[in-house]
C-alpha cells in the first residue's frame, strides 16, 4: 500500500517521516498545511483533497472502524499505524515483546518461514524515538536499528522453536566454526543439514526411551532395566513351618498348641469361614502374620 502510494507524486509527500498535519476540525479546515511561496488558494485546496485521498485510499484495507479515525483524527503517517495497531493489540509494549517465547513452528511450516517470522517479530519491537518505551528511565533518541545481535538471537530462537535439544547439538557439531563465526553466518549451512540433525536427535531420543521400562504403578515413572536372577539363597526363617497354635484359645487362655482346625472349642462351620477369610493371595509375608496351615485346610477338607 506505502509502495503505491509512492508512485503518485501527489500522494508521496504525506509519506515523509517529517510529513506532519492537524486534525480536520473547523477550526482548521486546511489542516495546517504549510504554502510553498506563491502558492495560491486552489493550490492549497488541492493539497488538502490530495491528502484526504491518501487517507481514504488507506481506509480501504483497515476496518471500516477506523475510517473516521484515520481520515480525520491523524496527524501523520506514523499516527495512522498507532490507530492500526491499536485496534489490533499490537501497540508497543515488552508483554508484546514477550511473546517472542510463545512462537513455535507450526505444522507442516517451513524452517525458512519460521525464521522470518521470527525476526519480524523482533524487528517490530524495536525500541523508537516516539514511542513509549523507555530504557534507563529515559526515551531512545533515535529509531533503533536490527543489530548483529538481534539477528543472532533470532537464529537461536529459530533453533529452540524447531527443537529444545537443536541448539545444544549445532554447538556440537559446529564447535570449530562457532569460534571464528556467528550464528547468523551459519544458518545457511545449518539450513542445509537440518533434517539430518533432527533426526539424530529424534533417534538418540527413542533410543533413551527404549532403555528405560515403565513401572506398573509407579506414577508414571520409568527406570532403568535390570537383569534380575533367582538366589540361590534360602532364608533361615520359614513362617508357613512354625508350630500350629489355636488364636481362639490363646485368645481364652486355654492350652493353644493345636491347630483351630483340630480345635474343639469352634463348630465345623465356624473352622471353614474362618479358613476361606483367610486364603489371601500375598507375595510377602511377615513374622508378625498368622499363617494357616495348608493341613489344617485339608483336614476339614477331608471332613
Amino acid at each position: 500500500m506505502v509502495y503505491t502510494l509512492r508512485q503518485d507524486k501527489d500522494f508521496a509527500p504525506f509519506l515523509l517521516d517529517t510529513a506532519v498535519w492537524l486534525k480536520q476540525t473547523a477550526a482548521a479546515p486546511n489542516r495546517g498545511l504549510i504554502d510553498d511561496v506563491g502558492e495560491d488558494a486552489l493550490k492549497k485546496e488541492v493539497k488538502v483533497s490530495n491528502l484526504n485521498s491518501a487517507l481514504r485510499y488507506i481506509t480501504q484495507w483497515v476496518p471500516h472502524y477506523l475510517a473516521n479515525d484515520i481520515e480525520k483524527q491523524s496527524t501523520s503517517i506514523e499516527s495512522v499505524w498507532s490507530f492500526i495497531r491499536k485496534y489490533y493489540s499490537f501497540q508497543q509494549s515488552e508483554a508484546q515483546f514477550m511473546k517472542l517465547s510463545s512462537i513455535k513452528m507450526e505444522d507442516n511450516e517451513r524452517p525458512e518461514r519460521l525464521y522470518q517470522r521470527i525476526l519480524a517479530h523482533m524487528q517490530d519491537n524495536l525500541l523508537r524515538k516516539d514511542g513509549k518505551l523507555r530504557h534507563d528511565g529515559k526515551a531512545v533518541p533515535v529509531d533503533e536499528d536490527i543489530s548483529p545481535t538481534v539477528e543472532r538471537l533470532a537464529v537461536l530462537r529459530w533453533l529452540e522453536a524447531m527443537d529444545p535439544e537443536l541448539p545444544s547439538h549445532v554447538a556440537r557439531v559446529f564447535a570449530h566454526d562457532l569460534q571464528s563465526m556467528s550464528l547468523k553466518d551459519l544458518q545457511p549451512q545449518i539450513v542445509d543439514a537440518l533434517d539430518s540433525f533432527l533426526e539424530e536427535i529424534r533417534s538418540k531420543r527413542v533410543s533413551c526411551s527404549r532403555a528405560f521400562v515403565p513401572r506398573g504403578r509407579g506414577r508414571g515413572r520409568s527406570y532403568p532395566q535390570r537383569s534380575f536372577q533367582k538366589s540361590s539363597f534360602t532364608p533361615s526363617y520359614d513362617p508357613r513351618k512354625k508350630s500350629p497354635f489355636c488364636r481362639v484359645c490363646k485368645t481364652a487362655g486355654r492350652p493353644a498348641s493345636h491347630s483351630f482346625a483340630s480345635c474343639d472349642y469352634i463348630s465345623r462351620a465356624e473352622k471353614r469361614d474362618m479358613i476361606q477369610s483367610s486364603r489371601v493371595e500375598t507375595e510377602y509375608l511377615d513374622e508378625a502374620d498368622e499363617v494357616i496351615p495348608e493341613s489344617d485346610t485339608q483336614i476339614l477338607d477331608d471332613e
